[in-house]
């Protein structure tokens, strides 16, 4: 390929137009776009309302700050929650502030019986690679501390207002993780009110 002067800078003006704004779109506007949405499920053997709240990619890094992520949290258990979903995807980079970020997590779970699975840049490979940790140890030993139940290839029971609930993670095809076989094995039961 033959690269002349105007194709060089014909692509930094492309660069430059369409990356900046993306980069911006990111840094500053997308972080704190809050999104909240209720849905209405059938579930069969569940006849009567269960209140599930679902949060995903915390993301908390140097872009994302606690206070933005606690905000959130306090959204969320405003609605009053049966049982809370969270769905990986808790840091960008290695966690700087472990300590408040369990704290956070631990008001999760003291409003609800809780379930985790870990996301992409939880930890592996992809996440080591890109200034995140190269397993993901750190981010279940924060999870574990906060009372949060994690689960990887695992299924669990939880009797929530007098309903079984079955609950099943598949791993993270991102990390490897990924076993059918494994997350539909037997699972343990737990009661809740």
């Amino acid at each position: 390929m033959n690269l002349t002067r105007r194709k060089l800078l014909t692509g930094i003006a492309g660069l430059t137009f369409t990356g900046f704004p993306g980069a911006g779109y990111m840094r500053w506007l997308e972080p704190y776009w809050l999104e909240s949405t209720s849905k209405d499920l059938v579930i069969p053997g569940i006849t009567s309302t269960v209140r599930a709240l679902h949060l995903s990619d915390f993301h908390v890094s140097e872009v994302v700050s606690l206070k933005a992520v606690e905000k959130v949290i306090d959204l969320g258990l405003a609605q009053k929650p049966d049982i809370i979903f969270i769905t990986g995807d808790y840091i960008t980079w290695k966690i700087s502030d472990e300590p408040n970020y369990i704290r956070l997590l631990k008001k999760l779970a003291d409003g609800a019986p809780i379930f985790a699975c870990l996301g992409n840049h939880d930890g592996g490979r992809w996440a080591g690679s890109s200034h995140g940790y190269t397993d993901s140890t750190a981010v279940e030993n924060m999870l574990r501390l906060s009372g949060i139940r994690i689960l990887v290839n695992e299924a669990d029971t939880i009797l929530i207002n007098g309903q079984t609930l079955r609950i099943v993670d598949l791993g993270d095809m991102w990390s490897g993780t990924r076993n059918h076989n494994s997350s539909f094995s037997q699972p343990r039961f737990e009661g809740a009110s």
